[in-house]
């Protein structure tokens, strides 16, 4: 078939081509992410297909999977879940291929366009008329965007699916070697890290060897008391068998404070190598574990989109690791950020806003929600603001690498904070912020309650005009 511009390769445009008379008048079952540029589709026409379809500039993809995906490795953000509310259930009347992607058309209670617009890296859903009512990744404005007469219609040259078979395996092998990657990735930080201590933990050992220095000085000024003058900074002793050595002394104590100052290092140091010859066994025996896990993960079949990642979770090496290690894989395993997106039908545990220069700027809603921005949205770098000695919402101010944060983002985050707390009304009050290391949530303590450290207090006056501005930039979720 002929592809007018080049954003569908021949591959690409065989295979949407082989889908055609597969998914034509199939029924859409489910919407599900496998990141943020790549989403699942199960259709059900006599029997069950998923499409996978991706935006992700590395590979442009529109065709079937010949595998399952294990659904622990699927979730619905939150344009998904929107999206989502207008294509279940409907029937799928034409798969088309266009300058920019792929169209699927659909009907269902109104008829609808998915446009998969690999120019952009984006995916849009639209109304028959070409007016976008969602998109995955952008908030566009808007407007009609496709013209029917730039379609293109394919009809496979044989039956089957050989080119979607391909890709297929090609997008599994993608997909686990990275999700592989990702996993070898999280084990060798762990093991350097356990190398770095047990290195920490060697160099405090051979410290300690250094006590027995101290009890031979201690024990040399014990039989010698009376030969030490006052005030002297060492002085030079014989051993039992005759031998001179110099003991260095404080000036300011006197010989037998001097003595039980060896003494009491001595003990110090001896107690200091029991600990830490048994925590340098201890992360010898952990590094034996986790070299023993990263040959299991490279020789053995227990990553991938089709296994159940509870089979990695369950091996014993980790099982003996403890939880640090585990919740890292978990996290990998159940995809990035996870605890954070919403779930259909849920809300975010935040408001978006944005500052006058861009940044973004997190806002709790009550005090269940303001739990959940600090302890699962929060990362030790962002800015966490908050109304003095009142209650209101917590703030966070994302961190950003490119750009730093400048005094003017603080005093929007700060203009935030007041005008979402009890300060509102008197339009003026202290404003407290830290970086969101210094903040935790006590055990046992009441929804929304924190403690924070090292924050700064900045005295806050309403600006109606700048707050018109950030309330102005809230970003619909």
């Amino acid at each position: 078939m002929t592809i007018k511009g080049v954003a569908l390769n021949k591959a690409a445009a065989e295979a949407v081509g082989e889908l055609f008379p597969l998914l034509t008048g199939g029924r859409i079952e489910q919407l599900k992410n496998l990141d943020e540029q790549t989403l699942l589709m199960s259709v059900y026409r006599g029997e069950r297909y998923t499409v996978v379809i991706s935006v992700s500039k590395r590979a442009h993809r529109v065709h079937l999977l010949s595998e399952p995906v294990r659904p622990e490795y699927l979730y619905s953000s939150v344009k998904t879940a929107y999206i989502s509310r207008f294509l279940k259930r409907g029937r799928i009347t034409g798969v088309l291929c266009f300058e920019e992607g792929v169209v699927f058309s659909i009907r269902g209670a109104n008829d609808f366009l998915l446009f998969v617009d690999f120019s952009v890296s984006d995916i849009t859903l639209a109304d028959r008329e070409g007016c976008v009512i969602a998109s995955l990744l952008r908030n566009e404005e808007k407007k009609a965007w496709y013209s029917q007469s730039d379609a293109c219609v394919s009809t496979p040259e044989k039956n089957g699916t050989p080119v979607n078979d391909r890709l297929s395996a090609q997008f599994y092998e993608e997909r686990n070697s990275r999700l592989r990657r990702e996993i070898q990735k999280v084990v060798k930080a762990e093991e350097r890290k356990i190398q770095r201590l047990i290195g920490k933990l060697s160099e405090e050992d051979r410290e300690a060897q250094l006590g027995e220095r101290y009890r031979r000085w201690g024990e040399l000024l014990k039989y010698n008391l009376e030969r030490v003058p006052p005030g002297a900074s060492a002085v030079s002793l014989q051993d039992f068998e005759g031998k001179s050595e110099e003991v260095p002394l404080d000036p300011g104590l006197s010989a037998r404070q001097n003595m039980e100052r060896y003494f009491t290092r001595y003990r110090k140091m001896k107690r200091r190598r029991r600990g830490s010859s048994a925590r340098i066994e201890k992360e010898q025996a952990a590094a034996r574990l986790i070299a023993s896990l990263e040959k299991r993960i490279t020789g053995e079949d227990l990553v991938g989109l089709d296994r159940p990642p509870s089979e990695l979770l369950k091996v014993p090496e980790l099982e003996s690791l403890g939880r640090g290690l585990y919740g890292k894989l978990e996290k990998v395993l159940s995809g990035r950020g996870k605890t954070m997106r919403q779930k259909p039908g849920g809300k975010m545990p935040y408001r978006v806003f944005s500052t006058v220069s861009g940044k973004r700027v997190f806002v709790g809603r009550n005090a269940s929600e303001n739990d959940a921005l600090v302890r699962r949205v929060a990362r030790g770098n962002d800015l966490w603001f908050h109304a003095e000695g009142v209650s209101g919402s917590h703030v966070l101010l994302r961190y950003e690498k490119k750009g730093g944060v400048s005094e003017n983002d603080v005093r929007d985050a700060c203009l935030l904070a007041l005008h979402f707390s009890r300060f509102r009304d008197e339009r003026s009050g202290p404003v407290v912020y830290t970086f969101c290391k210094w903040v935790r949530k006590p055990k046992g303590a009441r929804e929304g309650h924190v403690e924070y450290y090292n924050n700064k207090t900045k005295l806050v006056t309403m600006d109606d005009r700048v707050l018109d501005v950030l309330l102005g930039r809230e970003k619909p979720l």
